[in-house]
């Protein structure tokens, strides 16, 4: 049995008549007992956590030769301002020292969705799940360049990536605290999006994206 309210918006409020919560909404002009007892649905969707996963050691640091997995091309001349330069975050090249800076700095990480993973290992697996395996997902390693040479600085990743309808979002930028206060992630924010936003006739070339978000924790 089913109980209807009305009220001054064109949508009526369907309720069960043994409890009172709402079954289902439908537009008041559209609306007989009949219909509303066709209509009825549920939402029996539970949000889970996924649990950390430590994959097998030959599967930590992906394939060889490293295949990044992007939907993107990588563009290196859209990417590299002279001082900073990006280039595709490699396990082999740069997992450790990452990780190395979330132990000692977690609180870097407090309004992050990233979960500051207890080893090595749990880093490693979650990097090669969440980002390597997902062609949506890429992560680029920020390198500051000085006069003594390219120097891994940080990392900013590109996420939410999507080929058909040419959009993506730019998310988890990190600088290490050595490298900080010389505009390096503000630069490395810059470079991606001239890569995602100019042209293929640009110069340097482009993605030429539609849009491009920015997720800020």
């Amino acid at each position: 049995n089913l109980m209807m309210s009305f009220d001054v918006s064109p949508w009526c409020h369907i309720y069960s008549a043994t409890e009172n919560i709402p079954v289902c909404q439908t537009p008041v002009m559209q609306s007989t007992a009949e219909q509303a007892k066709a209509l009825r649905w549920v939402n029996e969707y539970v949000h889970t956590t996924p649990q950390r996963v430590v994959l097998p050691t030959d599967e930590l640091y992906g394939p060889t030769p490293y295949d990044v997995n992007f939907c993107f091309p990588y563009l290196p001349a859209a990417l590299d301002a002279g001082s900073i330069r990006l280039t595709p975050f490699i396990p082999r090249l740069h997992a450790e020292a990452f990780f190395r800076h979330t132990a000692e700095h977690p609180e870097d990480f407090k309004y992050m969705r990233f979960p500051v993973l207890n080893t090595l290992e749990e880093f490693l697996s979650w990097y090669e799940l969440a980002f390597r395996r997902n062609p949506a997902n890429m992560a680029y390693a920020i390198n500051v360049v000085d006069q003594d040479g390219e120097h891994f600085g940080g990392i900013i990743s590109l996420t939410s990536c999507d080929p058909e309808r040419l959009t993506a979002e730019i998310s988890m930028g990190i600088g290490f605290r050595s490298f900080r206060g010389n505009s390096g992630s503000t630069i490395a924010t810059a470079l991606l999006l001239r890569y995602c936003l100019s042209s293929a006739t640009d110069s340097p070339p482009g993605l030429g994206l539609r849009k491009v978000g920015w997720t800020a924790h």
